[in-house]
């Protein structure tokens, strides 16, 4: 397991009429949830789309997510700093190559 991805990262989405947000947390034992919300402007209640829960590994570079329902899944992944404001943020590479950022809550 790798220390630093330990903790809480998100992925916010605002548009003119929903804002939707995807935050894992990845914590000390080996499990993470994930869960995918959207509302809309400025409302503060927010709607669950997906709740997820399970456990994961990182190792050489790979990512391994194992729900504990459906499939698992595995990306390669970095921690890196934004090469614009220099937060730290998780990259995932998606199967079709695009890159799935996130960033510490």
């Amino acid at each position: 397991m790798v220390a630093a991805l330990l903790g809480v990262w998100v992925q916010d989405d605002s548009g003119p009429v929903l804002t939707y947000r995807r935050r894992y947390q990845f914590k000390p034992d080996g499990s993470y949830e994930f869960v995918f919300t959207s509302r809309n402007t400025g409302s503060l209640e927010k709607t669950v789309l997906v709740k997820e829960e399970g456990t994961f590994t990182a190792e050489a570079g790979r990512l391994t997510l194992s729900p504990n329902t459906g499939p698992a899944r595995s990306f390669p992944w970095r921690i890196e700093k934004d090469p614009y404001v220099g937060d730290t943020r998780l990259v995932l590479v998606l199967p079709d190559g695009i890159l799935d950022i996130y960033y510490r809550e």
